[in-house]
């Protein structure tokens, strides 16, 4: 498996709420256990850029369809996978 180190910075402000609370707004920041910094899981980065990836993909082509072979089902998974992390 390949690894890469990437460096995001948000446009807009970022908010990711430690899923503690039920049924009401979640202020608490996630973070490290350990070192308490701050942190964005995998999953919402992955919906995020699928998201992004399908708006810019669009622009170019009519529509698209996540099919087993297509460059954004290599990427986000199958449209059929969509909410796995």
């Amino acid at each position: 498996m390949n690894k890469m180190i990437m460096t995001l910075f948000a446009r807009t402000p970022v908010h990711v709420g430690a899923g503690n609370s039920v049924g009401a707004v979640d202020s608490p920041v996630q973070r490290e256990r350990h070192t308490r910094i701050p942190i964005i899981p995998g999953s919402s980065l992955k919906g995020v850029l699928a998201d992004l990836w399908s708006e810019d993909y669009e622009k170019v082509k009519e529509k698209l369809v996540r099919k087993e072979g297509s460059d954004s089902a290599w990427l986000f998974g199958n449209e059929s996978d969509k909410n796995a992390a």
